[in-house]
């Protein structure tokens, strides 16, 4: 039983925004980093970045000191996952994916205005896009009126 239970605390809610902290990443990488779908849970670490990761004494709950020790010997071990020339870790600080099928985590761009304006990459979901959509939509409509 007690060994059931910790396998079942293998995936931490808190590793994908370690990941982004740690390596200074420009968003934070998705589930799917490590796990088969974006709900991640017990026993879906079939990706290749997780199993690097687990490779290389990555173990669940949250345990950020062996999750920051992971990302090191990923690192140091030059592990490049999808084969393309460029090492995980530096595709993750890019905002990239690194498995085979991966795509960037960081493609939605939102402009900021002022003084110091910029391009800022800001992961958003389907909902807040279209929310946003909608908005723009209503204040053309109102300014035309």
């Amino acid at each position: 039983m007690y060994t059931l239970l910790l396998s079942a605390a293998w995936a931490s809610g808190s590793y994908p925004s370690e990941i982004e902290s740690t390596l200074a990443m420009p968003c934070q990488p998705t589930c799917v980093l490590c796990h088969e779908t974006l709900s991640g849970g017990a026993g879906t670490i079939t990706r290749p970045v997780g199993q690097a990761l687990k490779d290389r004494g990555l173990t669940g709950g949250s345990n950020v000191p062996a999750l920051v020790d992971a990302l090191a010997r990923l690192e140091a071990d030059g592990v490049d996952s999808d084969g393309d020339g460029v090492i995980d870790v530096d595709e993750l600080v890019a905002g990239e994916d690194p498995n085979p099928d991966g795509v960037a985590f960081c493609d939605l761009l939102v402009p900021t205005y002022g003084c110091v304006g910029s391009v800022v990459p800001r992961p958003a979901s389907a909902g807040a896009a279209l929310a946003a959509g909608l908005l723009l939509a209503g204040l053309a409509a109102r300014r035309r009126a």
